[in-house]
């Protein structure tokens, strides 16, 4: 089963397909298609073995609305969304402007560790919780300053992408 994603890099929108296939993912843009498979995973470090000859090594931080990427020391910001999820919020979502957020997954995958509990004061950008998706962890950081009101999810469960996983409200709201 193949996930599809929208990415913007440098004002530039293109769709990037990634697929399962063995050990490996197929990770097709525009009309590069290659191979990568997960040499090292030690978050945020990933080392990856692309086309079974390139080894690229790169440090990868998830946010609740983009990826930073830092390869050979040249950093990048990318904006990863579900298309399905771009277009619900294009026409509204909820919680803007409310003194709340809500720390959604990112991408499918599985809940590895919840760093923190209901009434935990969180600082922004601290992490919070794990989500294990193609074979990497990603901690996904506070988007604001506050306190931890509900964990919606709990270790071991699989989270589709959208799925909100953590509110937390806004420190005096």
């Amino acid at each position: 089963m193949s996930i599809q994603y929208t990415i913007i890099s440098d004002g530039v929108e293109q769709t990037i397909t990634i697929a399962p296939e063995g050990d490996q993912f197929v990770v097709s843009l525009g009309d590069s298609v290659r191979r990568f498979a997960v040499l090292l995973n030690k978050s945020p470090v990933y080392s990856f073995l692309i086309d079974d000859h390139v080894v690229l090594e790169a440090e990868v931080t998830f946010h609740q609305d983009h990826c930073s990427l830092n390869v050979g020391h040249v950093p990048y910001r990318v904006e990863i969304f579900d298309p399905r999820r771009r277009l619900a919020s294009q026409a509204g979502g909820e919680g803007s402007g409310s003194g709340s957020a809500v720390i959604e997954a990112p991408m499918p995958g599985k809940i590895v560790e919840v760093k923190v509990k209901a009434g935990d004061a969180v600082q922004k950008d601290q992490a919070v919780i794990v989500v294990e998706a193609m074979k990497m962890q990603n901690e996904l950081p506070s988007p604001i300053e506050g306190i931890v009101k509900e964990i919606k999810v709990a270790v071991g469960d699989t989270v589709e992408s959208g799925k909100p996983l953590v509110l937390i409200e806004k420190s005096g709201a």
